[in-house]
């Protein structure tokens, strides 16, 4: 029988196992299919000289196996130009300039731990190496390749974690090393690859959305469709692998996060930047199996941290999210545990931030993406604007962190003025900038082949689409014949505007505005301060207090606040003045809302006031 070696290469992180190769390994293991993982990138972590650099940059871990592929190419400029990017990161190491080779020691490491990792597997029997290509792994999985099929001729290497038939077909061609390619979920197609092997004479045509090699050139299967791994099956993933590596390698000693999976695809699903994942069917875990997921694992590992690998936890259903969140209040009880989560920014209550909070959920990734409505509407996001504040407003009061708020530059079909509102619109956030808390991050929109963005772009404009580090890294040759956007992202040059948003940006960073709301002698005051020192003091009407009041932690139309506020006819409400009143809160940046009154909040905590009686407010 056939028996399965995952690797997990750099540039995956250490101080996390692999979700998708671990919820392999569980779910072969469950259908009597002996499979290990080699976490490579534990064994090869010292590979690189350490040195400062951005986590984000991905292109750092793949220097080594890019140097490497360039000398197999025999490509000498490019090895320079990984050799310049290494030294203008250690130019101490070369203060005579005459050590222009700072990689030349690779391939002598890698071989030493190669040959003592492979040494524990024997040559009989039949071998199916399995690699995944996320965040770019396939790089290194080419000179591991070349490894395999040395040490091991008869073995077969599968490739997988491929979003599409195409880019599938491009890895295939970049490297002869390579047998198949997996593309879409992988769990179903993986067994019956594994079985056809076994049979010998089975046929691979039958097995779903796969890539393979016959007679010199490159086929696919008939089958795109196959039975999808079902989400509740309790087969929970393995991770003793990855924590045996972690103690041979002297690394137990770090905070270790485990992944978890709440659902699988996207409720959502035609935000034009997103690369479509084909061969992927939407469907979510129930509560109850990931409770006692999550207490499977800390009862067997120990760790008390989690990162859940979702691009929503949401999953469009809010009351199954308080579900889950009230699951994790229970949880977090007995045991400490601290999650990080993805979602999307929309119909969140002030209910749910602060179980938010409660739950452990201490930093989350939302879908953010702009301060722009109209960006936003370009982009064709769930999410506008005031969604956007709304959720940072009581993250930043619950203490939930929001390390990686996105903002995309360069959307197609973005125009100056959009960018002039993103940079007017920083004014509504101006209470909540918090480096610790809150963090912009400007990146430019990046489009690969499947995305209707790349749809939207004409044939010769693509030319333009070039900034990609790893692309550029890598030999000419090697791409020869590809198309290089069913490999790669690529982002192009932004509008200089986006320079003076960071600038801008930047200032709201370093300055302090505050406010204070109090009730003095029947009339609520507003105060708003710069560094400390007052700014404004104006007081606020009955009608301001009741907009404020109602738009607090709701996010209302212009319909909606009118049915809210019109039983108190007292204060003379009709829909002309509440407009006024409206236009005169957004001036003073007190209120947002978009076009013709819709998706109305305020910017400021309502419920804040000082001096407040137990019996409320009654204004003169």
């Amino acid at each position: 029988m056939v028996k399965v070696i995952l690797n997990a290469l750099p540039p995956a992180r250490v101080d996390t196992p692999s979700a998708a190769l671990s919820g392999l390994k569980a779910f072969l293991a469950y259908h009597n299919i002996e499979t290990t993982i080699i976490y490579w990138n534990i064994l090869l972590d010292g590979l690189l000289p350490a040195f400062e650099r951005n986590t984000d940059a991905i292109h750092f871990e793949l220097l080594p196996y890019m140097y490497l592929i360039s000398d197999t190419y025999q490509d000498e400029i490019n090895k320079s130009k990984i050799n310049a990017i290494m030294k203008a990161e250690l130019p101490i190491y070369d203060i005579l300039n005459n050590n222009s080779d700072y990689l030349i020691k690779t391939r002598g490491i890698l071989d030493a731990a190669v040959l003592r990792e492979f040494s524990k597997y024997s040559n009989n029997g039949p071998l199916l190496f399995g690699i995944s290509c996320k965040y770019e792994q396939w790089i290194a999985g080419v000179v591991l390749a070349r490894y395999i099929k040395d040490r091991f001729p008869h073995a077969k290497i599968v490739v997988g974690g491929l979003r599409s038939r195409d880019k599938a077909e491009s890895v295939m061609k970049v490297c002869d090393d390579f047998d198949f390619a997996i593309w879409g979920e992988g769990e179903y197609p993986l067994l019956e690859l594994c079985r056809t092997i076994d049979n010998q004479r089975g046929s691979f045509d039958s097995v779903p959305r796969l890539v393979f090699r016959k007679e010199g050139s490159i086929r696919f299967s008939d089958k795109d469709v196959s039975q999808f791994y079902d989400l509740n099956s309790r087969i929970f993933p393995e991770y003793d692998d990855y924590f045996n590596y972690l103690e041979v390698s002297h690394k137990r000693g770090i905070a270790v996060i485990l992944p978890l999976e709440s659902s699988r695809g996207c409720t959502w699903n035609v935000c034009r930047f997103c690369v479509y994942a084909d061969g992927y069917e939407t469907r979510k875990k129930d509560p109850g199996v990931l409770k006692d997921e999550i207490n499977y694992l800390l009862d067997k590992y120990g760790t008390r941290y989690f990162a859940f690998m979702d691009n929503d936890i949401v999953a469009n259903d809010h009351k199954r999210l308080e579900r889950i969140l009230d699951d994790l209040i229970s949880i977090k009880q007995d045991k400490n545990i601290h999650l990080i989560a993805e979602v999307i920014p929309k119909d969140f209550t002030a209910a749910i931030m602060k179980k938010l909070s409660r739950a452990g959920l201490n930093r989350i990734h939302f879908g953010y993406e702009s301060l722009s409505d109209r960006l936003l509407t370009k982009m064709r996001k769930r999410t506008n604007f005031s969604d956007n504040i709304c959720f940072v407003k009581f993250a930043h009061k619950y203490k939930v962190k929001l390390p990686s708020a996105n903002i995309i530059c360069g959307t197609i079909g973005e125009e100056d003025y959009d960018v002039l509102e993103s940079i007017d619109n920083l004014h509504f956030l101006r209470f909540y900038f918090d480096k610790n808390l809150f963090a912009h991050n400007l990146i430019p929109l990046r489009i690969a082949k499947h995305s209707d963005f790349y749809n939207m772009i004409d044939h010769d404009a693509l030319i333009k689409w070039d900034d990609n580090t790893v692309f550029h890294l890598l030999p000419h040759k090697m791409m020869e014949g590809i198309d290089r956007f069913s490999l790669f992202d690529f982002s192009a040059r932004s509008n200089l505007l986006w320079d003076m948003f960071l600038k801008i940006n930047t200032f709201y960073y370093d300055h302090n505005y505050s406010y204070t709301i109090s009730l003095e002698n029947d009339a609520v005051l507003y105060r708003e301060f710069f560094d400390g020192e007052l700014l404004i003091e104006r007081a606020i009407s009955r009608l301001e207090y009741r907009i404020l009041q109602e738009t607090n932690s709701n996010i209302l139309d212009l319909g909606d606040l009118l049915n809210t506020l019109r039983p108190e006819s007292d204060i003379g409400i009709d829909e002309k003045s509440v407009c006024i009143t409206l236009s005169r809160l957004k001036e003073k940046h007190l209120v947002y809302f978009n076009d013709n009154y819709r998706s109305i909040i305020s910017i400021v905590h309502i419920d804040q006031i000082d001096g407040l009686p137990a019996s409320g407010i009654e204004l003169k």
